[in-house]
């Protein structure tokens, strides 16, 4: 790791929350107008369809801007401390908003986000990633060894939650030196993932959420939802 960071719990004030949204938002602009060229960087260096990125980098945009909803739930409390996220190749555009989003929203002034981006995989895009949010956001360091180390790195850090990507079969085994660390570990790998609409959703959209999360890649991304959970109030909705 290229320095060791300080874990602080901080109190997150409203002016810090009001302005991390703006970026957010100023961030998902940047994917959205430069939509084209970072699908045409994912289709020569990971060899996916055109169709389908574009799809995910407007849902990425657009993803990053409904966090503003959320700022009531987070203003007055205390920072989750410095954080690290792993992000994967396959879906690096999408995995970046859902991940770091919440992280930066979560952090205060004093709080440092680690981000492992596979730029050795997508080296175009990453320089590109790397570049935006460096341009956007504030408090985010790039790191640029592989993932094993990024891991090894991490789990000996004061860095308090870790969000990884990935499959269970090389997560599994870092378990128990998760635990002993004490570190919040957030893990989404491919598996019967959940689709929940609570009491207060926007119905339409959560309709057309749940049927373009379905169709992506003809219904074959690790992230598709296979169980719907929907609030009994909706029910004849």
């Amino acid at each position: 790791m290229q320095r060791i960071i300080l874990f602080r719990h901080n109190m997150i004030p409203e002016l810090i929350i009001k302005q991390r949204i703006t970026d957010l938002k100023e961030f998902g602009r940047t994917l959205r107008n430069e939509k084209y060229r970072l699908a045409e960087y994912l289709v020569k260096e990971a060899g996916l369809t055109l169709a389908d990125k574009l799809w995910e980098i407007d849902f990425s945009a657009n993803t990053l801007e409904t966090f503003e909803r959320e700022k009531d739930l987070i203003v007055g409390r205390k920072s989750s401390g410095d954080k690290a996220i792993f992000v994967p190749y396959n879906d690096p555009i999408l995995s970046l908003a859902t991940s770091l989003a919440p992280a930066y929203l979560a952090s205060t002034e004093t709080d440092t986000i680690l981000l492992k981006f596979p730029t050795e995989k997508l080296p175009e895009l990453g320089n590109f990633m790397n570049e935006s949010i460096r341009k956007n956001l504030t408090g985010i360091e790039f790191y640029d060894g592989n993932g094993r180390k990024f891991i090894e790195d991490i789990i000996h850090s004061h860095t308090k939650t870790v969000m990884l990507y990935g499959h269970h079969s090389w997560v599994e085994p870092l378990e128990p030196l998760f635990r002993l660390s004490g570190q919040t570990v957030i893990f989404e790998g491919g598996s019967k993932n959940p689709f929940i609409v609570s009491e207060n959703a926007d119905i339409e959209r959560a309709a057309m959420t749940a049927y373009e999360n379905n169709i992506l890649y003809s219904g074959q991304a690790c992230f598709s939802s296979k169980r719907f959970y929907v609030h009994k109030s909706l029910h004849d909705t």
